[in-house]
Order: structure tokens, then sequence, then C-alpha cells
């Protein structure tokens, strides 16, 4: 650990911890967090950071989660679901015991006790935060706006409150990235009338219509250089995207957020069966022990 302080309490002291990297994760490494009873054979396996399944993302995603694992994204040493170090409160995996692997889990973002205790280890125990964890397109408001802008009233234009594409319907792939955009700060000043996707900047904006009350997709703002190199630089700060960081949070997992539910449930039925039999086999185990000693004394 090393310790930092903020200019504004240089007598308070708070200790902390460097972010470990992917290639940093190792039976050893757990070990640490586990005890010395942590093996190679444990359940679930922290130290193996495979992916179940897809071909075209275990690359990517097992360096995400080997990272993950690597700093400590579990509340104990007996749970199941892991949860992302960059964003916590929107991606998690659960372990696939019978394929030795683990599964993308939206499911487990529900239990809130755990999801929690990682996002408390990202917020307050790194010396540096890994990156500020996005906000949700449900999460647009009045308020969220006001903390990005604090004299930001409701009646002012533009309205970044008011994530209404002017084409398209309030539930299409357009009019999301565009609240997501919105509450994460996707505009260069709070006066800027052009709002650009926090996710790939360079390709979308839009811009306020004040006589329909909503936003339209715009080229032209794509040209004003000197805002989209604001947008650039803030949306650097936010775990979103491979250019700012190897770990993405994009429109693919949103997609997948809604694709694997199915998937996890299984895993979640499949966890309760599990669980049984390990008892069951622990059981045994400790039985046969137990005889074991017993003939050895006879």
């Amino acid at each position: 650990p090393s310790s930092s302080s903020s200019p504004a309490s240089s007598f308070v002291t708070k200790e902390c911890f460097k972010l470990r990297t992917s290639q940093e994760l190792s039976l050893d490494l757990v070990k640490q967090k586990c005890g010395p009873s942590y093996h190679i054979g444990h359940v679930p396996q922290y130290h193996n950071p495979t992916i179940c399944g897809d071909e075209n993302t275990k690359n990517w995603e097992s360096d995400h989660l080997a990272e993950s694992l690597a700093n400590g994204g579990f509340t104990s040493c007996q749970h199941w679901c892991v949860y992302s170090i960059k964003t916590p409160k929107q991606i998690a995996w659960i372990w696939n015991q019978q394929q030795k692997c683990w599964n993308f889990a939206p499911a487990c973002l529900s239990r809130v006790q755990e999801m929690q205790y990682v996002v408390d280890l990202v917020e307050n125990q790194f010396c540096e935060a890994p990156c500020k964890i996005p906000k949700q397109p449900q999460e647009l408001s009045v308020l969220t706006i006001k903390e990005i802008c604090p004299t930001y009233t409701a009646s002012q234009h533009p309205q970044y409150h008011n994530g209404n594409v002017c084409v398209g319907s309030s539930l299409s792939k357009e009019d999301q990235e565009l609240k997501f955009s919105l509450v994460n700060h996707g505009f260069a000043s709070c006066n800027a009338w052009c709002v650009y996707s926090i996710i790939e900047p360079h390709k979308t904006a839009w811009k306020w219509n004040p006589q329909q009350k909503c936003w339209e997709k715009s080229d032209p703002c794509l040209k004003i250089n000197s805002d989209l190199t604001i947008v650039n630089q803030l949306r650097f700060s936010i775990c979103i995207g491979p250019e700012s960081r190897p770990e993405r949070f994009d429109l693919k997992f949103i997609q997948r957020l809604s694709q694997k539910e199915e998937e996890f449930q299984q895993s979640e039925q499949s966890i309760k069966t599990e669980q049984q039999q390990q008892f069951e086999q622990s059981k045994q185990s400790e039985t046969e022990e137990e005889q074991k000693k017993g003939n050895e004394q006879q």
C-alpha cells in the first residue's frame, strides 16, 4: 500500500492500493486474498480467467476478467459472481463449474450487496480510480445534468435532460445512445448545442432542435473540432471504449446485457445444483477421512 493525501485535507492520509494488471493474476496472488488453503482445484477458480463460449470476444473479455480477478472483484472466496473492476454496476461474470470457465452474468448485478462491495472497492480503496463508472441512459434527469452544469434549469435550451431523438422511438438504439451520451457529459460546455456520442464521438453527433424540442443527427457538429476535442478528453476518464481503456463498456456490452439474460438463468440454476453436489461430495470426503482414521487406529 501507498499513502496519498488531498490538498484540502493535507493532515489526513488515506491508505490506498495500486491497481494490478491482468498479467499479475496468479495462484499465489489469489492466495493473498483467500488464504493459504486456496488451491488450484478451488471452486470457483479465481486464478483462472477463462471465458466460456464466444471465440470472438474471448481474448479481450478474458483480459478484462483477469484484471478484475487480480484486483479482488469478488466479495469473498466462496462467492460465484465476479464484478468488473472497471464497471461493477454494468458487468459481471459467474463461474461455470461444468466447463471450468466464466459466463457473462447480468443477473449477478441484482445481488446488490455483493456488487456494492466491489463498487466501494473501486471508489475508495484504489489510489487512482481505474476510470469513472458511467451513468446509465435511464439515469438521465435534470438532477444528473445539474451534477455537470450546476446552474442548469429544465426550461433552458438546449435541454440536456431531454433525451428525445427527433426521428425514431424512445426505445431505439439511437435514443439509448443519445441518453447515455447526455448523462455522461457528451457536450463541450453547458450551452453547447451539439452533443457527441460518448461511445464514438467522431462518428455520431446530434444538434438541439428548439422548435421540436428534440435532438437530430448532425454531420456539421462533427466538423466543430474544438468541441469534439473537449468531448474526446472528457470520455478518457470514463470506462468506455477501446481508445480510452482496453476494457470496453460500449454497445456490445449493452446488447449483451439483454441477450445473455437467459444464459444466466441457466447458470443460476446450475449453481444451486453444483453447490449441493459439492456439499454432498465434501460430506462424503469427510466421512471417508473419518473412516480411514478409524481403520488406522484399529
